[in-house]
């Protein structure tokens, strides 16, 4: 972490391999800006507005997996019977770590929601709610 033009260790593991490097000693480090926390709740306020306007689903973590396949967030498997699942792939921080990437995946949703039939019928208040997003 930068604090006053100095870098610190962000956490207990990068201490302990600073606290063991020898005075001196150059390291080489590779940047990388993390997540925002907020646009991570700001996708789950989404999911929560978005679960309560629809009533084909009672369990919200099916939703999300709606929402992550309508937005193409998913892996495409075909089996043995050439039937054809979608499996929603995860969201979490480790498995996307790139602020971008997250915006792009939750413009997605958002797009993929609008184009949906679940987007049909949207009152003019729910519309603007979308657009805020």
């Amino acid at each position: 972490t930068k604090v006053k033009g100095a870098l610190l260790p962000a956490n207990e593991q990068a201490k302990e391999l600073l606290d063991a490097m020898p005075v001196g000693e150059e390291l080489l480090i590779s940047y990388k800006q993390g997540r925002s926390v907020q646009n991570h709740r700001r996708f789950f306020s989404f999911v929560n507005w978005t679960f309560d306007w629809q009533d084909n689903y009672e369990i919200k973590r099916v939703w999300i997996g709606v929402l992550k396949v309508m937005a193409g967030h998913c892996d495409l498997v075909i089996d043995k019977n050439k039937d054809t699942h979608f499996f929603p792939r995860s969201i979490n921080f480790g498995s996307i770590e790139d602020e971008g990437e997250f915006k792009t995946f939750f413009n997605n949703v958002v797009e993929g929601y609008l184009k949906s039939d679940y987007a049909k019928g949207l009152s003019n208040e729910q519309l603007s709610l979308i657009v805020q997003y």
